[in-house]
């Protein structure tokens, strides 16, 4: 699922993960960036670490919109780093236009899909800081994963250079990104 700008791919050091919560962005970038040796950012623990408050505190104080801008600014902040990084971003980092723009000029963008059931089971223990899936329990839960799955779903494609589909493990899954990284001349 190469797109045509092939060339800006592989002149750029960014690796950046996107994908629904819950779909292992964090853990995997942290693995694959050990396995890179490279630097590894994740934009929800910048937002954390910038405003001494968990995601969802923020939320709840700020609300999402103010959230998004706090976001794009730690975005930003995260593209302009010179040195080879990997970079997970938080799931609704694709829902604004200049964020998908941006993300797909600073590197190779690869979306980590996973599937409905793997994501609200992954989720569900974490629910406290899922600010998105306060209050959803049980099958309203899959509800309500399942329908923000549908909204993002076409930002994630347009955003990602390739998909990587659901494996499982963190370290397959880990494979399977060198192989594209590989193909691409990436590392």
């Amino acid at each position: 699922m190469l797109s045509n700008d092939s060339e800006m791919i592989t002149e750029n050091k960014q690796v950046i993960l996107i994908g629904m919560m819950g779909c292992g962005k964090s853990t995997v970038g942290r693995a694959l960036a050990e396995e890179l040796k490279r630097c590894f950012y994740d934009t929800d623990t910048l937002i954390i670490e910038a405003t001494g408050m968990t995601i969802a505190d923020y939320i709840g104080k700020y609300g999402e919109v103010d959230f998004r801008h706090r976001e794009r600014e730690v975005l930003q902040q995260a593209l302009a780093q010179e040195a080879p990084q990997v970079l997970a971003t938080g799931g609704g980092v694709v829902l604004a236009a200049d964020n998908r723009r941006d993300l797909r000029a600073a590197g190779l963008v690869l979306y980590l899909q996973v599937g409905v059931a793997r994501l609200h089971e992954r989720v569900e223990a974490t629910l406290a800081e899922r600010p998105l899936l306060a209050g959803v329990e049980g099958e309203r839960l899959k509800k309500r994963i399942s329908d923000l799955l549908a909204a993002r779903e076409q930002y994630y494609r347009q955003t990602a250079h390739e998909v990587i589909e659901e494996c499982a493990t963190v370290a397959e899954t880990v494979q399977a990104i060198i192989a594209v990284l590989d193909r691409h001349s990436h590392r």
